[in-house]
């Protein structure tokens, strides 16, 4: 796999995130008017095909982890680690299982993030609280539901 040099604008365009795609400390958060480093994200792992990613409003910067089993939103304003989605299931024996995230977006009202596992199965996450709030099943659904 080849990693390859990204860089992405806000949508309000005071941030700019840039990295190399690689390494453990390879996302740099930056202000644009200023071109300040703000923080770094670290992650300790790499982000291959996924780079992070800002909410709609600019609030938030999305990372998902190499396992893509966290999906990481960070404050842009501050750096700090704002909430953490598992996209878990519990198994007929009772146990947790990580489903893995796929793919993910913020959804345009900047309420909820949606997320795809290796099920695909799409969930909608609160992202104030992490709280599951909806799931569509396409295996299951019909075209008159």
């Amino acid at each position: 796999m080849q990693l390859l040099p990204y860089h992405r604008f806000s949508p309000d365009g005071q941030y700019l995130v840039t990295g190399n795609g690689a390494g453990p400390d390879t996302a740099k958060v930056w202000e644009v008017i200023s071109g300040r480093l703000l923080f770094r994200i670290f992650r300790g792992n790499q982000f291959g095909f996924d780079p992070p990613a800002f909410s709609k409003d600019s609030r938030y910067i999305s990372t998902l982890t190499e396992d893509k089993e966290e999906l990481k939103l960070v404050e842009c304003r501050s750096g700090r680690l704002a909430r953490v989605i598992h996209d878990t299931v519990i198994t007929p024996e009772g146990r947790i299982a990580t489903l893995g995230i796929q793919q993910y977006v913020f959804a345009p009202d900047n309420k909820s993030v949606l997320t795809i596992g290796i099920t695909r199965c799409i969930r909608a996450w609160d992202i104030q609280t992490g709280n599951l709030v909806h799931e569509l099943d396409p295996l299951r659904a019909t075209a008159f539901e």
